[in-house]
């Protein structure tokens, strides 16, 4: 089954930009080395960022009334219908 588009009320998402800014912490390490099965210990100041940590940065935070039933920002507002 498709659905029909309207391209022109899609075009209203071109060009939307969104920014946000984190800090790597060694929480945030450590939980992501757990979540990859990884032995946990805790990183030392200077060490490099692991590998895909940029998954765990700068997560959106809305109200539970703001979020869809598969737990992401419901669609509409950043991100097109």
């Amino acid at each position: 089954m498709t659905e029909k588009l309207d391209i022109d009320h899609l075009r209203q998402w071109i060009g939307r930009s969104t920014e946000a800014t984190d800090i790597v912490t060694a929480q945030l390490v450590m939980g992501l080395r757990a979540t990859l099965f990884q032995e946990v210990g805790e990183p030392k100041k200077g060490d490099a960022a692991p590998f895909t940590v940029h998954w765990c940065l700068a997560q959106p935070v809305f109200p539970m009334s703001m979020l869809g039933p598969d737990g992401h920002p419901t669609r509409g507002g950043f991100l097109p219908p």
